[in-house]
């Protein structure tokens, strides 16, 4: 499917994410069409994010998978940007649940290639500056401390360009046709990375228990 339109400033990670798990449902057969960003961009409660400007990750987007909410066709919830209230929807308009995902190692280039040949896309963060896209190579690579600024889905990669293809949030009319190539040596683009994995039927699930609707903001390892 064609690279979408945001078309405002702090939807681009739901349109990363979304952009994500709607390439996984296309290889398992579970949906033709796109999946609806409204969702993550209109009822990330639990966070103190304005709806729609506000951005956000995919550890939002994960907090909302957890409460079986997030993953709706657009066909049943249209995106619509100057919408700001979170939308109602029937269950039968999910084509799955997304139970699993990976938060890969930082400029793991090996664990961003095996997930985009096992689901297809990894969604990533990077951060966007157009003094960093090279118009003769036509690749992107910044170079600096800043965090990220924007997300994009990670599909494919060429070693001899050394760079990952990624699609983009900005309409058909941007770069390759929606479509960016991002070195491997830029400075964000291995540092927050998310692939997805584990499918759910709807009806596998009636409820879901939880005590707060953030779902997971953080966490201890050792």
């Amino acid at each position: 499917l064609a690279p979408r339109d945001q078309m405002i400033d702090g939807t681009c990670w739901s349109f990363s994410c979304t952009t994500t798990w709607q390439i996984l449902c296309h290889k398992n057969n579970l949906t033709t069409g796109y999946l609806s960003p409204q969702l993550l961009s209109t009822c990330h409660e639990g966070f103190l994010i304005e709806h729609m400007t506000g951005g956000g990750n995919s550890r939002v987007a994960n907090s909302m998978l957890a409460r079986l909410e997030g993953i709706v066709t657009e066909e049943a919830v249209p995106y619509d940007y100057k919408e700001l209230d979170c939308p109602t929807y029937d269950k039968k308009d999910c084509p799955t649940y997304i139970l699993g995902w990976n938060y890969l190692p930082k400029d793991d280039q090996i664990a961003i290639k095996e997930h985009i040949m096992e689901s297809g896309a990894v969604s990533a963060s990077i951060y966007f500056t157009s003094s960093s896209y090279n118009a003769t190579t036509k690749i992107y690579n910044y170079q600096g401390n800043m965090s990220s600024n924007h997300a994009v889905t990670l599909i494919g990669w060429d070693d001899s360009k050394q760079a990952w293809f990624a699609q983009n949030t900005w309409g058909e009319g941007s770069f390759y046709g929606g479509y960016l190539w991002i070195s491997y040596a830029d400075s964000n683009v291995g540092k927050q990375c998310t692939a997805y994995t584990d499918l759910t039927p709807v009806n596998s699930i009636d409820n879901v228990h939880h005590i707060t609707s953030a779902g997971m903001v953080g966490g201890y390892g050792y």
